[in-house]
């Protein structure tokens, strides 16, 4: 499948050609873009906030299991790449 790579700082999202054909046809191709990246740059940031807070021992008082809040952001990710 062919795909088309935006990248930004360190974030990398690859799209079909057919999407971008789509976007090119009933949206906004740079504004989607631009949202998706800054959903990842987001979800990278929860992710480095994360791992700030268990490398600190701060792991308990907001009532998340940081195992869960790890598999979680890590999910994310993968999901955006």
């Amino acid at each position: 499948m062919a795909v088309t790579t935006a990248r930004t700082q360190q974030i990398s999202i690859r799209l079909p050609h057919e999407a971008i054909a789509y976007l090119d046809t009933h949206g906004n191709r740079s504004a989607f873009i631009a949202k998706l990246i800054r959903r990842a740059q987001r979800a990278e940031q929860a992710r480095q906030e994360a791992d700030e807070m268990l490398a600190a021992g701060d792991d308990g008082d907001i009532g998340i299991d940081p195992d869960w809040l790890a598999r979680n952001a890590a999910r994310t990710l993968q999901g955006l790449d």
